[in-house]
This record gives C-alpha cells, sequence and structure tokens, in this order.
C-alpha cells in the first residue's frame, strides 16, 4: 500500500499516477489470490475514474471491464454481468465495435453468462467476437485464437446441456464444431479439445445403441482412436 499512499500525497487521489498505481496494485493483489485487497481498490479506481474523466471515458469503462473480469473469475458471475454490459455498451459508442478493447468485453460478456450456466446467451457473444477477430486480426492470430477456444468451449458447454436422444443430431452438430475450433485455437493435445473427441466417441456409441445398422460404431472407434492420440 505504500506505492499508492506516494501517489495520493504528491498526486492526490484523483489523479492519473494515483488512480494508474491503484490498478496496479488491485490487479496484483488479484494475481496474487488476495481478492479481499483487491476488490476494494478495483472499486475505488471505478469511483475515481468516474469523477476524474466522466462515465463513458475509455480509462473509466477499463476500470469497470477490469472490476468485471475481477468479479467473474472469484465465481461471483451475477455480479460481473451487468458490468461488463455497461463497459461493452460504452466501448461500443466510444471506441467502436472492432476496437481491440471492445472485443474483449464482448468475449468476458459471454464469458460471465457461460460462467452462469447460459452457454446458450454466451454463444452470440463468442461467436460475434470470433466473426470480429478473423476480420480485424486473420486466422491464426493469438486473438482469433483466443476467440476460438473460447467458441468452443460455449459450444461444448451447450451440447453437454442437451438432455435426451432426440436431440442427439444437435449434439452432434455443436460437438463437431467445437472440436473443430478447439484444435484449431488450442491444439490437439489440449485437455479441453481431448475433451470434444471423449464426448464424440459416447455420442456415436449412444446412436450405434439406438441404429446398430448405421455405421455409427466405426465413427465411436475413430474418435476413441484420437482421444489416445492416434489419428
Amino acid at each position: 500500500i505504500t506505492l499508492p499512499r506516494g501517489a495520493r500525497e504528491v498526486f492526490g487521489d484523483d489523479s492519473d499516477q494515483t488512480l494508474g498505481t491503484l490498478g496496479k496494485l488491485g490487479n496484483l493483489f488479484s494475481r496474487l489470490g488476495r481478492p479481499t485487497e483487491a476488490e476494494p481498490i478495483l472499486r475505488e479506481v471505478v469511483h475515481g475514474s468516474c469523477r476524474l474523466y466522466g462515465q463513458r471515458n475509455v480509462h473509466t469503462l477499463l476500470a469497470i471491464h477490469n472490476l468485471a473480469i475481477f468479479l467473474n473469475e472469484q465465481g461471483r458471475p451475477a455480479e460481473a454481468e451487468p458490468l461488463c454490459r455497461e463497459a461493452l455498451a460504452g466501448m461500443r459508442e466510444v471506441l467502436g465495435e472492432a476496437h481491440p478493447y471492445t472485443l474483449n468485453a464482448i468475449g468476458n460478456l459471454g464469458d460471465a453468462l457461460l460462467t452462469r450456466g447460459n452457454p446458450s446467451d454466451a454463444e452470440p457473444f463468442h461467436r460475434l467476437q470470433l466473426t470480429l477477430s478473423l476480420r480485424r486480426f486473420g486466422a491464426g492470430h493469438p486473438r482469433t485464437r483466443l476467440s476460438q477456444r473460447s467458441l468452443g468451449i460455449t459450444l461444448f458447454a451447450r451440447a453437454v446441456q442437451m438432455p435426451g436422444n432426440h436431440q442427439l443430431p444437435e449434439v452432434e452438430k455443436l460437438l463437431l464444431e467445437a472440436h473443430q475450433l478447439l484444435l484449431e485455437g488450442a491444439g490437439e493435445s489440449d485437455p479441453r479439445t481431448r475433451n470434444c473427441c471423449v464426448g464424440l466417441a459416447a455420442l456415436y456409441n449412444s446412436l450405434h445403441d439406438l441404429d446398430p445398422s448405421a455405421g455409427y460404431d466405426a465413427e465411436a472407434e475413430r474418435w476413441r482412436a484420437r482421444c489416445a492420440g492416434d489419428r
């Protein structure tokens, strides 16, 4: 706490230097696993930024977004979601939809919705993030790969939530798309990619049980082999 105290004494409470130092300290406490110390500091940065810059300033919007990410990481997505929406609305207005800060906000709103157990609500945001990332950065860019991972995780969560044999064709579609996204965004050896392989093997086993003559057993075996690392 020495650094912000010194900044306060030299620059005052509501100054670029003080708020910047507080933001770094809050993020440091968060990374060190000290959330009870991080949260009041991050909230102070939001309130101070509102006073200094105004509600629709980039500094304020980033502070709000930063607090939202922290809350979601702490398992409090219901508190994070409205802050994500506020930050996203402001960034769209101030920076435009394709700005990297806006793209982050789109993805993090999807993350908050997914953490709340609503992958169907999260999917449009992660799809939009991927579409805009491809347009701005191109395929293979780290930001695009991150968007692919996020959408793949969301689609896998949607597939897992679908009950009943009558939805198996939709589950198949979701898992295949999720696997391709995770393969491109995270790689074959990533545990999330392998989870998709496991899910697809189980899916084709179920389809084989329903229709043994349709050849789904071969597909199940193929995906089991991919689970084991055999192409």
